[in-house]
């Protein structure tokens, strides 16, 4: 009879620390503008790497001006701005909400997480309640982005 080895692999170890894999050909491209010094971008861009993601991390010192130009209002922004396939997207969004919004958003459409929520993905703590991102359409008032139906 043969016996298996129950020796984690080293993709099951990383994968049990957060630590994802590396990003696999074929992955969504991620551009992320964010402040330097900021440690929770950092933690994000690891989030969004295991969940998938190619992330490209771009330091910049005009955020708010930069968001705003891909049409958040600084009273809506989060501490980072990331375009995927082509939309902006603002702040510690859970990759189920993202993934929805690339699905589905119309065009010129952004999505934001406002602040630095606790429990959010890549902030510590625990969350106060439901992370619920706005959608901010191109033109028109933003309304809170529903996952449920958005699939």
């Amino acid at each position: 009879m043969k016996t298996t080895s129950r020796t984690p692999t080293v993709a099951a170890l990383l994968l049990g620390l957060g630590l994802g894999l590396p990003a696999v050909a074929g992955a969504e491209t991620v551009k992320l503008y964010k402040n330097a010094e900021c440690s929770c971008c950092d933690n994000y861009t690891t989030y969004l790497r295991a969940n998938g993601f190619e992330v490209e991390v771009i330091a910049t010192d005009d955020l708010v001006e930069r968001s705003e130009a891909l049409g958040i209002p600084a009273e809506l922004q989060g501490c980072h701005t990331a375009i995927h396939q082509g939309r902006a997207v603002s702040g510690h969004v859970p990759v189920e909400s993202l993934r929805a919004f690339l699905k589905q958003a119309p065009e010129g459409a952004a999505l934001t997480l406002p602040g630095m929520p606790a429990g959010s993905p890549g902030m510590g703590g625990k969350a106060d309640g439901p992370l619920r991102p706005l959608i901010i359409p191109k033109s028109g008032k933003p309304a809170y982005f529903d996952v449920t139906t958005a699939r």
